[in-house]
């Protein structure tokens, strides 16, 4: 028998250690599981999802989680160290969190993009998210897109001291006795309105507003090409830009060095027109020859649209294309084994020995013809 499926839905949840608790089992047939429009704060922890052996984690859609210790939690359950979670985190408002607004102590890869997380810059919301870049034993959460404001269709969260309004009471009035008799009311105060809502502004776009600039890039024949990059990173932080071709091994290669400021998040959007990748299809983007664990790629037509992000000191990136195959397999040379050598040497003294015989043997001939 299935278990039934499970939806929390428009719930203020507060005042908790953890405000929403879900364990993901895979060895279990898990139900369908959906957290939406709720209104999660004052907690030690929003939401905290426990994964046994992976399984089905629940979707996390249109919550507004603020004000929390921290926003939402993956962890284990029972010590479990190898999880993987299918879950939908998006179009929540997660944001003013006090620790963290989210927080990954899984080693696998956690996707949370098209969020609100109250800012559209990259480095203010990768400092609030616990992930790879704080602990290398756990995962990298990927935030991006996101969204760049409130996502209206979620519950609007407002101070404390607004969610009960209590009425200014209208004090008795209290006569004064004049000498005429004359009874004059104290006139009640001038009540105090609270407003309703608060207005917040629908998200125009999942991407953040970034300007288009362009890096040049040196090939190995001398010509000159334009990469668009979008992001934070800018083309004053790139230098030494190459594309480097290899025929034989079917392989573009465009590679750069990178320096910003320590403790600093970069997130980059590169367009490389296809044009200008003559081997190789499929980008792959390396940091210090190590494979980015923070990386995207697309394409259409006309280009190749690759995206990264890191943590900032200085590193070397390289974007590599390769195909899945070599049409031209590469022609290999063996060195000549000790037996073939020595062979070769034998064989080469026994022709030399049968010549010398052969002439002194004609040399004698002659010899005796003579006398």
């Amino acid at each position: 028998m299935n278990p039934p499926n499970v939806t929390i839905t428009g719930n203020k949840i507060s005042g908790c250690y953890n405000g929403i608790s879900v364990g993901c089992w895979g060895s279990w047939n898990n139900p369908m599981q959906t957290i939406q429009n709720n209104l999660i704060v004052n907690n030690s922890v929003g939401i905290m999802i426990s994964v046994y052996e992976g399984g089905l984690g629940p979707d996390i859609e249109s919550n507004t989680i603020v004000n929390n210790s921290v926003g939402i939690q993956i962890g284990y359950a029972f010590g479990n160290n190898s999880p993987v979670l299918n879950s939908t985190i998006a179009n929540n408002n997660i944001y003013g969190n006090g620790n963290y607004n989210f927080k990954n102590q899984v080693p696998t890869t956690i996707t949370a993009a098209n969020n609100w997380w109250g800012t559209t810059d990259t480095q203010t919301i990768s400092q609030a998210i616990y992930d790879y870049y704080d602990d290398f034993n756990v995962g990298v959460v990927t935030y991006y897109p996101f969204l760049t404001g409130p996502n209206p269709q979620a519950p609007t969260y407002v101070p404390s001291t607004s969610w009960q309004v209590t009425p200014t009471p209208t004090p008795t009035p209290i006569s004064t006795q004049a000498p005429n008799s004359t009874v004059t009311p104290t006139p009640p105060p001038t009540p105090i309105q609270t407003p309703n809502s608060t207005s917040t502004p629908t998200p125009t776009s999942t991407q953040p507003p970034a300007q288009t600039s362009t890096l040049h890039a040196t090939t190995d024949k001398g010509a000159i090409v334009d990469i668009p990059i979008t992001g934070n990173i800018t083309t004053a932080q790139m230098s030494n830009v190459i594309v480097a071709t290899n025929q034989s091994a079917t392989t573009t290669i465009i590679q750069f060095a990178l320096t910003g400021q320590n403790g600093t998040v970069g997130f980059s959007n590169m367009t490389i027109p296809k044009n200008e990748v003559p081997y190789g299809k499929t980008p792959t983007i390396y940091i210090d020859e190590q494979v980015a664990p923070n990386q995207g790629n697309a394409q259409d037509a006309n280009n190749y649209y690759v995206w990264f992000t890191t943590h900032f000191s200085s590193h070397q990136i390289a974007i590599k294309f390769t195909s899945t195959s070599n049409t031209e397999p590469k022609q290999t040379q063996t060195q000549p084994s000790l037996f073939e050598v020595t062979f070769g040497i034998g064989a080469g003294i026994a022709i030399a020995a049968i010549i010398v015989t052969a002439l002194i043997l004609i040399t004698k001939d002659r010899k005796t013809k003579t006398s």
